[in-house]
């Protein structure tokens, strides 16, 4: 058993370490992992290395633990943090650089050299000064330790070049025996992808990942129990059942032995007492220092993506764990340390977790999400296309539910937006009508406000000689909308916006407009069809402004253009790029492609024919 000494024992209630930061390299209850062992050794070795896990998992810790080990084995270390370096490339390598000069004692006029090699670039220079200063300092071996390197992210230019320094470094090693010597270690909340793009030039693929793991029983009891010795009965049990709901998470466990020292108040507590009481309820504002806090505010922290965390998250919730594939959405939820890896799955991290971010609260975060998120990014990607603004109920609905709410200064210059157009629309209908917001409602219940349609109606609206007899509005939009559009739509003078769709439709050729009308059919009959930015079939719908983009589906962009451009009509415009193109249609279009749309007889040898005509085979 390891004795504690006097003035610790007497200060048990600071034994453990709940104030954040990082443990130093001789902290009583820094718990050695399978990590500490494995990094050592790699480092050791002269082999790349990266930990890349959430916040208060103990990445800082591990390193200042290795840190002390390598300084013993002979090894020169350097530890640098990026937090807080310059924004620009040259002030990120000259403090990175200047970091390098104090942490080895160079003397060196930093200032001077830099100047001195003006002439090539700036990371030239960084290879320049490692391999004419640092290497040359000494023959020892070195690591360069850098913290916090999903700081460089926020920077003021492309860090792709940093990264393929290490890994050109690596490279070298085979002509430059020097470089052998050298190695880097690499510690933050971030992925390989996240930080360089170019596969062919990224260091991670020749690296060594390093897994933080929470405590097992086996490794933390030797350094955490001594403190729970003297404090309750069975301390075995009770770092076990600590445990448990820790599933040994470093800044947990800590703290939740730190509560059992000094809330306990006989030698048998109730730690789920102890959990529910001090951490569970009202965890927000038990939360000191921040840790639940941390992990709500990196999922919440970029409104696109909370959707697709929360629904990756809820299956796990409701599954207890899920396969594990890599995705940048899974890869988001492991960084937030809300979820963790064990072997193939995906699992909640611990128990405390699992019992504060609970269903109930997805349900809340979900609530609380602005719900036309999509809207606004294609409302600020095209402002032209007034389409993507709210009316009606639906503007209404947006309002009322903003009014408790604060808004991201994008949401609200689109809500105001929408806001402002539908006031303009009506003043136009004010006056005139005795309902204008049915009329309103009508006309967008029309066009979805595609602004050529919408203009065209109120055109109509404010034109006719009957609008002053007119009893039910929302019947005359619908008697306006197929007298003028709809039913003439080939001939009649207002309808040219329908016959511009047409003619470009024609326009397109014809092998690709036959694939086209093929989806455009599909989406027609209400298949789902989900949102492909590299599919040209449905840019080209995209374009022509046939199909818009719903909740990451295709979907017909009005109720006009449904009507108008309907089945039947595109059974009269597909090319005839084949000999059997109205078949193969028929087929693509029939209930899980029915073979009775098949050719067969005289029409198979005919088309076998042509296929052997057109194509010499």
């Amino acid at each position: 058993m390891n004795i504690l000494p006097m003035n610790i024992l007497s200060n048990l209630d600071r034994f453990y370490k709940t104030q954040g930061g990082s443990l130093a390299w001789d902290d009583p209850t820094y718990v050695e992992r399978k990590a500490d062992r494995d990094f050592y050794e790699k480092l050791k070795q002269g082999d790349f290395c990266y930990v890349f896990n959430a916040r208060q998992t103990g990445k800082s810790s591990l390193k200042n633990r290795t840190i002390y080990k390598l300084t013993q084995a002979g090894i020169d270390c350097a530890d640098i943090d990026l937090t807080g370096i310059g924004g620009s490339e040259e002030e990120c390598y000259r403090s990175i650089i200047n970091e390098l000069v104090y942490c080895f004692n160079l003397k060196i006029n930093q200032r001077d050299w830099w100047k001195k090699h003006q002439d090539y670039a700036f990371n030239y220079r960084f290879t320049l000064f490692l391999k004419e200063v640092l290497l040359a300092k000494s023959s020892k071996s070195i690591v360069i330790f850098i913290d916090e390197i999903d700081s460089i992210l926020s920077l003021n230019f492309q860090s792709d070049n940093f990264f393929a320094l290490i890994r050109s470094y690596h490279n070298k090693r085979a002509n430059i025996s020097e470089y052998k010597r050298l190695t880097f270690a690499l510690l933050g909340v971030a992925t390989p992808s996240d930080l360089i793009q170019d596969k062919y030039r990224t260091p991670f693929n020749i690296g060594h990942a390093i897994e933080l793991t929470g405590f097992s029983f086996e490794e933390a009891q030797s350094k955490l129990i001594q403190g729970l010795e003297k404090k309750v009965d069975n301390p075995k049990t009770i770092l076990k059942i600590i445990l448990k709901w820790t599933n040994g998470q470093p800044f947990l466990t800590q703290k939740l032995c730190s509560l059992v020292v000094k809330k306990a108040e006989n030698g048998n507590p109730d730690i789920d007492q102890l959990v529910e009481q001090f951490i569970l309820n009202n965890w927000e504002s038990q939360d000191e220092p921040e840790h639940l806090k941390t992990i709500q505010n990196r999922l919440l922290k970029d409104e696109s993506k909370i959707d697709r965390l929360l629904a990756v998250y809820t299956q796990i919730l409701k599954q207890g764990e899920i396969k594990r594939d890599g995705s940048p959405t899974q890869a988001e939820l492991r960084l937030s340390g809300l979820i963790t890896k064990n072997q193939g799955n995906l699992e909640i991290t611990n128990l405390i977790y699992k019992k504060i971010f609970n269903l109930e609260w997805v349900e809340e975060q979900l609530n609380n999400l602005w719900p036309y998120t999509e809207e606004t990014t294609n409302w600020r990607a095209d402002k032209e296309n007034s389409s993507y603004l709210l009316h009606g109920e639906e503007l209404e609905k947006a309002l009322k539910w903003s009014k408790d709410k604060t808004l991201k200064a994008e949401d609200g210059i689109f809500l105001r937006e929408s806001a402002i157009r539908h006031q303009l629309e009506y003043q136009r209908l004010e006056g005139k009508f005795t309902d204008p917001d049915v009329l309103l409602n009508s006309v967008y219940g029309w066009t979805n406000g595609q602004k050529d349609l919408k203009d065209k109606i109120f055109s109509l609206i404010l034109t006719s000689s009957k609008r002053l007899e007119i009893q039910d509005e929302r019947n005359w939009v619908t008697e306006l909308v197929r007298s003028h559009l709809i039913d003439r739509w080939k001939t009649h003078d207002d309808a040219g916006h329908l016959r511009e769709i047409r003619d470009r439709i024609l326009k397109i050729e014809e092998s690709d407009r036959f694939w086209m009308l093929i989806l455009y059919r599909r989406i027609l009959q209400n298949e789902e069809v989900g949102v492909n930015e590299k599919d040209n079939d449905q840019l080209y719908l995209l374009d022509l402004g046939l199909v818009v983009k719903r909740s990451k589906k295709l979907i017909i962009a009005n109720r006009i253009y449904q009507e108008v451009f309907n089945s039947a009509w595109v059974e009269t415009i597909f090319p005839d790029v084949r000999s059997y193109s109205k078949q193969l249609a028929a087929w693509f279009g029939s209930e899980e492609q029915d073979s009775s749309q098949l050719l067969h007889g005289q029409e198979l040898k005919d088309t076998l024919k042509y296929i052997e005509n057109q194509y010499s085979l």
